[in-house]
């Protein structure tokens, strides 16, 4: 019988999908179960191979975080913007609303 409180493998490649991942990293390699995956070992493939996660350290330089974050939001169809004033960036300006669609994910499936 499955495990209940793991994320059935076909589910859990969808969402992997869905945010940019569709091939195995190491970190996917340590947290895969033959059933699936946990729902903190998801957490962490999706954190460490998503192009589309960010998680920024209070410490890192603001410009260098957003030319990272730039690429991604044009991957979705939005062009992205900073303005660096006197080393510091102003608020970030999305010039053209987002187009296509983002693949949706049958959640009921994954229960």
């Amino acid at each position: 019988m499955p495990d209940p409180n793991l994320l059935p493998i076909d589910a859990a490649h969808e969402i992997l999908a869905v945010f940019g991942i569709t091939e195995p990293t190491a970190v996917y390699e340590r947290q895969v179960k033959p059933d699936g995956f946990d729902h903190a070992g998801l957490w962490d493939v999706i954190a460490d191979a998503s192009p589309f996660v960010f998680i920024i350290d209070h410490r890192a330089a603001l410009p260098d975080e957003l030319a990272r974050i730039a690429p991604a939001v044009a991957e979705l169809g939005a062009e992205l913007t900073v303005d660096v004033f006197h080393g510091t960036a102003s608020l970030a300006d999305v010039e053209q609303a987002f187009s296509g669609t983002i693949p949706a994910v049958n959640l009921d499936r994954c229960r």
